[in-house]
């Protein structure tokens, strides 16, 4: 297919198609398994790894700054390394500095609502088919970032309030998202409430049915392993990213 034309001021961020939201699903299983990969199977440990991910990280984001357009690549390798750290970022509040849970989803909903009305004062909107400047794109990334954070705070609190096995909890947030995805089909709930609901939910969606899938059978899961786990996500999210680079799927003139 022909490259887009230069000419033409396109969307930064992609649009939210059924494989975008496979894509992303993907990017959450492969940020976590390969965090667990690295840290523990390989014995990098927690330290040195969360290191690695943040350098990762800010080049990721430097690179995905300089872009004008969206390029499926970039986005998806920055969107799992934000969901790694988004992640670590929820553990060190609630594993090292001891706040609850509760505590942890209050702290990053609170700000996520902050950082969502900072973004509409400033810019006037809150459209993800705008993202055509540095601020907005700005706004749009920390925005992910705390849907992450909020996102592995939540799950765990459904573990460990209602005791639901990895397969269950998946499950109950998957139906989720349909109920959202159902509401805005018929006009119930709005396109901006739609996309942040459901960008957050899907961060525990992915993650438990990587859970399911990678841990042992007496922890609830399948007993995969967290190689064959990552791998096997990999691939089906370089699919994607394969058949969106070569067909420009996703890609979209600013509205």
């Amino acid at each position: 297919m022909a490259p887009p034309p230069a000419d033409v001021i396109y969307n930064r961020a992609p649009k939210a198609t059924p494989e975008f939201w496979l894509a992303k699903l993907m990017a959450v299983t492969v940020g976590q398994s390969a965090f667990s990969l690295i840290a523990h199977d390989l014995g990098a440990g927690l330290t040195l790894t969360s290191a690695i991910v943040t350098i990762f990280l800010i080049f990721a984001l430097i690179v995905q700054f300089r872009q004008k357009r969206y390029v499926p690549w970039i986005y998806r390798a920055t969107v799992v390394l934000v969901s790694v750290t988004g992640t670590l970022v929820a553990g060190l509040v609630v594993k090292h500095l001891g706040y609850s849970l509760s505590f942890a989803i209050t702290l990053f909903g609170l700000s996520l609502l902050v950082v969502i009305s900072g973004w509409y004062i400033t810019e006037k909107t809150l459209s993800t088919h705008q993202i055509v400047t540095t601020r907005r794109e700005a706004y749009y990334w920390v925005a992910i970032f705390l849907t992450f954070a909020l996102g592995a705070s939540a799950g765990d609190q459904l573990i460990r309030d209602y005791g639901l096995g990895y397969l269950a909890a998946g499950t109950a947030y998957g139906l989720l998202i349909g109920v959202i995805a159902a509401g805005f089909r018929i006009g119930f709930i709005g396109g901006v409430p739609a996309f942040w609901l459901a960008y957050i939910l899907t961060r525990p969606t992915g993650a438990f049915f990587e859970k399911w899938l990678s841990f042992p059978s007496k922890d609830g899961g399948l007993g995969l392993g967290a190689e064959p786990t990552s791998l096997g996500f990999f691939m089906v999210m370089a699919g994607l990213v394969i058949y969106m680079t070569s067909t420009h799927h996703g890609l979209e003139k600013a509205a």
